[in-house]
């Protein structure tokens, strides 16, 4: 939706987005303190050390922004969710 020449729809595409974004943060809180067990104090702050080196490491998309065009940091955002998507199946615990 961020790609279309249209402006109401890449507002609606960042708003679906940011909400997203705060609908899994919440999910991912509450998840990690059903699911730690007795390390729930080390859970939480590997998720927030985590999280916050993802942020770190997302912040590159600016350089696809000014080197390759919007284009290029979709396709760089969308692999890094087939990437986490793909770490989530993995070790994810019924």
């Amino acid at each position: 939706m961020t790609l279309n020449p249209t402006l109401w729809v890449v507002i609606l595409g960042l708003a679906i987005s940011a909400t997203g974004i705060f609908v899994c943060q919440s999910a991912a809180n509450s998840y990690i303190g059903m699911v730690s067990g007795q390390g729930k104090a080390t859970a939480a702050g590997l998720y927030v050390a985590f999280y916050y080196l993802g942020g770190s490491i997302g912040r590159s998309h600016r350089i696809c922004l000014v080197g390759r065009g919007v284009a290029a940091c979709v396709a760089m955002i969308v692999s890094i969710q087939f990437l986490t998507a793909g770490l989530a199946l993995k070790f994810w615990r019924s």
